[in-house]
C-alpha cells in the first residue's frame, strides 16, 4: 500500500461512553456470576439448570467475547488527497476507499431530494451544486 497519498486528517473513535460500558459490564457480570456459581462452586442455578458445557459456552461468548469485542472495536477515518478511507475494526480488516467523486454525486442527489421534499429555495440548491462541482 505504498501508493497511498499522505494523510491530511486521521480520526479514531472507540466505545468509551460510560453508559455503554455499564450496560456491557452488567451483561458480562451476570454470565460471570452464572459461570462461577454453577461451574466452579457446583451450585446449579434454577429449577432445571443447563449443563456445565452450555454455561461455559455462554460465558465464553457473553462473559469474555462480548466485552473483548467492544474493547477492540474502533472506527478509523483518514482524509487523503484522493479519497476518504474508513476502517471499522474488527469488521473491516483493511481500509475501504470512498473517492470524492462518488461522495459529490451522492451529495448532489441527496440535496436534490431534500430540495424537493422540503421545498427549499432552488437558488440555494443550485449554488451548493455549483460549489460542489467546482471542487
Amino acid at each position: 500500500m505504498s501508493d497511498l497519498k499522505p494523510i491530511y486528517f486521521k480520526d479514531i473513535q472507540r466505545f468509551n461512553q460510560i453508559w455503554i460500558w455499564i450496560f456491557i459490564l452488567l451483561i458480562c457480570g451476570f454470565f460471570w456470576y452464572w459461570f462461577i456459581t454453577q461451574v466452579l462452586l457446583r451450585t446449579p442455578l434454577g429449577r432445571e439448570p443447563v449443563s456445565d458445557a452450555v454455561v461455559i459456552i455462554f460465558w465464553l461468548i457473553f462473559g469474555m467475547g462480548f466485552p473483548l469485542l467492544f474493547l477492540l472495536t474502533r472506527l478509523v477515518i483518514e482524509v487523503r488527497a484522493d479519497a476518504l478511507y474508513i476502517c471499522f475494526f474488527p469488521f473491516h480488516v483493511s481500509f475501504k476507499k470512498f473517492p470524492y467523486e462518488k461522495i459529490k454525486k451522492f451529495l448532489i442527489k441527496w440535496l436534490a431530494q431534500q430540495s424537493r421534499s422540503e421545498r427549499k429555495d432552488k437558488e440555494e440548491f443550485e449554488r451548493i451544486k455549483k460549489d460542489l462541482m467546482a471542487n
